[in-house]
């Protein structure tokens, strides 16, 4: 009776063993179709699961398959990362080197008192450079420098004016009016120098 019943168990186990195997060999079908598709999170599911289920060569073997194909995404990944961070040093070398010629290019364009270009070339480097305070103070005081300019160019013109000299005067309201072209007073003083000077070249071709 003992014997019996230790036969049945055998073959019980045989069976559920044989029914985990047809199991295991589905997944593994699936498990495949998945890794032709690079599909690797699904194939990861299933061919492991088979795995648990059966230990037949054949699923060992795409197992492995599975592993590699792992390891290789992983390794793509890192290649990618690698890249990316290479293309992020270059751009920020290639920044800091536009930063340090524009600033170049500022200080020269400062120093022979070309404000227009100045202007530019400020407005660059806050571009280049927009967390940058060191930016935002220097162009506070060029725009100091270039107001304080706006008026010796006005007075300028004032004083040649009453001086009689208009053509003077008519060249220092045109050199403000580049650097504001929104100066209502030197426009209007441009305006009146010009008649003058009309009316003074009308006279001498009488």
């Amino acid at each position: 009776m003992v014997g019996r019943s230790c036969c049945r168990a055998h073959q019980q186990q045989l069976s559920m063993q044989q029914q985990a195997d047809e199991v295991a060999e589905q997944l593994a079908v699936i498990g495949n179709r998945a890794l032709s598709d690079n599909d690797l999170k699904y194939a990861n599911e299933t061919l492991l699961l088979a795995n648990q289920l059966s230990d037949a060569p054949t699923i060992i073997e795409s197992v492995k398959k599975l592993q590699q194909q792992q390891e290789a995404k992983r390794q793509k990944e890192r290649q990618g990362q690698e890249k990316r961070q290479q293309q992020a040093r270059a751009a920020e070398q290639d920044r800091q080197q536009q930063i340090s010629q524009q600033r170049v290019r500022y200080q020269n364009a400062r120093d022979g008192g070309k404000f227009i270009e100045d202007r530019e070339h400020m407005a660059h480097l806050r571009k280049l450079d927009p967390d940058n305070m060191e930016w935002k103070k220097e162009q506070d005081t060029l725009e100091q420098t270039v107001q304080l300019r706006i008026e010796q160019l006005y007075n300028r013109g004032i004083n040649a004016y009453s001086r009689g000299q208009f053509e003077e005067a008519a060249a220092a309201w045109r050199e403000l009016l580049i650097l504001d072209p929104n100066h209502k007073l030197a426009q209007d003083n441009l305006a009146r120098a010009e008649r003058v000077l009309q009316r003074v070249e009308q006279l001498q071709q009488r």
